[in-house]
């Protein structure tokens, strides 16, 4: 018998929060957002506001709860999560996070959950985060796209330049079901360069707590991820320089960038390159 799809578990005074949502199952290569999310959390204290009725969003075949087993016994079951923790940023904003595995069932009910809380916590702006793979190099600052509820507000951080379909997240049903109320959405997409698979990138990590500033003025340390985006793009070189073909497939992607920004922007590429991109990323997925 279905009931409530959350439990609220405390009321924090909150003063025009922003919702941040990063629910992982989604577009977010080299676990970017989860990086940019776990950095959020270490420079807070989060308070947990409410918990989502698991057993119905979630398909527990597809993610099965953790078992505990010390010599033989098993002692503890862990099962996945969805919940919305309070957290305030390095100037004591508030902040909203949403988090834990994207959906499987209910997903519009969901979302009207969410838009429930966004007017009961009167949040000021929603904001998801996310990254995806691109015809960029390494050696060059992280890029940032947006996908928003406005132009003015897509224009910020980099906007995606073509007109393309592509299956949307729960995150982008966040996004809009807020923008029909009047709430300012924007979703934050970091471009990682497409050869490096699932290595961490956390240079791009570092260019969301960025992105986080510039639209929604939250303010986070991101001198841990800049360092670690030093060691990886150094470690990434040593990589490179033993394959002459991927050095040259390097010089044509620096190119190609530097002309991008030579025309006063960093554009994407294409509208059926990107979705070509998008196609290609989702098919190495799993569940």
């Amino acid at each position: 018998m279905s009931g409530p799809l959350y439990t609220i578990a405390s009321r924090p005074a909150v003063t025009d929060p922003v919702l941040l949502v990063v629910m992982n199952g989604w577009i977010d290569a080299s676990s970017v957002a989860e990086g940019t999310k776990e950095v959020i959390e270490n420079q807070s204290e989060p308070v947990l506001v409410a918990t989502f009725d698991d057993d119905q969003l979630l398909d527990h075949r597809a993610r099965r709860p953790t078992v505990r087993i010390e010599d033989g016994v098993s002692t503890s079951l862990e099962w996945p999560e969805i919940k919305l923790d309070h957290l305030v940023d390095n100037k004591g904003a508030d902040i909203l996070l949403l988090s834990g595995p994207e959906p499987d069932y209910n997903w519009r009910a969901f979302a009207a959950c969410i838009s429930e809380l966004i007017v009961d916590f009167s949040v000021r702006m929603v904001v998801g985060l996310g990254a995806y793979p691109a015809a960029a190099p390494h050696t060059r600052p992280p890029a940032l796209s947006s996908t928003a509820s406005s132009e003015e507000l897509a224009h910020r951080p980099g906007f995606l330049n073509a007109s393309l379909d592509v299956p949307a997240g729960i995150q982008t049903v966040i996004e809009m079901q807020a923008a029909e109320t009047g709430i300012p959405t924007i979703g934050l997409w970091a471009q990682v360069p497409h050869y490096l698979g699932g290595m961490p990138y956390p240079a791009a990590s570092a260019a969301l707590l960025t992105g986080l500033f510039d639209t929604a003025h939250l303010e986070f340390d991101a001198g841990g991820l800049i360092d670690a985006g030093i060691t990886a793009t150094e470690h990434i070189n040593e990589l490179l320089t033993q394959n002459p073909e991927h050095l040259a497939m390097l010089a044509e992607l620096e190119a190609s960038f530097d002309e991008r920004v030579s025309q006063a922007a960093v554009e994407l590429p294409s509208g059926d390159d990107l979705a070509l991109e998008f196609q290609e990323f989702l098919r190495n997925q799993s569940d």
